[in-house]
């Protein structure tokens, strides 16, 4: 971007109080504006939609400028420093708040959720040490972690040992209802030979007394199905 120099008639502090040069000497006159400027505004924005829109960006810069590095404003307005190094210096402020501001909104929101989590976990003991500021939500979190981390990992464990049931179960009935299809299960079965199970022992499952205990599992799950 090339050094630009902005005429002092073009730049508005934020208290609402421009210079604009006057007379052939060139000497600048204060002017009071009664119109409010919001942050990151400057006069004159509103100029006609023919006019350059490197100029519009000009002035947004001056705002920058004016709002997070105002000490640099009569420097531009000097020549001493360049328009652009000005508003670098001044966007890099403007970044590092907006940095700032968004970390401390996210610590707020998780901090937020810490206490609905513990509030619903009736740690109130913790709770109560957060209120009383002997904790931060953080610090209180991780010691309710540390408490239950022997009941979290019995849980875990239980939780480990249902899955595995229930989706043998699951693999298991999915198998046989791939077959649940035949009409005729002598054709299906008419060159059954357990000798070239693998592993050969697989041939236990076909003898007539565990076809019984498939036969009462079946029936009991559709029955548990029904009324469940």
């Amino acid at each position: 971007m090339n050094s630009t120099v902005i005429p002092t008639s073009q730049i508005t502090h934020h208290n609402n109080t421009s210079y604009q040069r006057g007379g052939s000497n060139g000497r600048r006159r204060r002017i009071i504006s009664s119109q409010p400027t919001q942050r990151g505004s400057v006069l004159g924005e509103d100029i006609s939609e023919s006019a350059n829109s490197g100029w519009k960006d000009r002035l947004k810069e001056c705002g920058v400028i004016l709002d997070y590095k105002s000490e640099l404003a009569e420097l531009v307005v000097n020549g001493e420093i360049a328009l652009n190094d000005a508003y670098e210096q001044a966007d890099w402020i403007r970044n590092e708040e907006k940095r700032q501001r968004e970390e401390e909104e996210a610590e707020e929101r998780h901090n937020a959720q810490i206490i609905e989590d513990l509030t619903e976990a009736g740690a109130q003991n913790y709770l109560d040490l957060i209120e009383d500021g002997s904790l931060t939500p953080r610090q209180a979190w991780a010691a309710h972690l540390d408490d239950t981390r022997k009941e979290r990992e019995r849980e875990d464990l239980l939780r480990r040992g249902r899955s595995d049931l229930y989706s043998g179960m699951a693999k298991a009935l999915s198998t046989l209802a791939g077959y649940g299809g035949y009409d005729d299960i002598e054709i299906l079965m008419a060159e059954y030979n357990p000798d070239e199970l693998k592993p050969i022992q697989l041939a236990e499952f076909f003898e007539l007394e565990n076809l019984k205990l498939v036969e009462h599992y079946i029936t009991a799950v559709i029955e548990w199905r029904k009324n469940a």
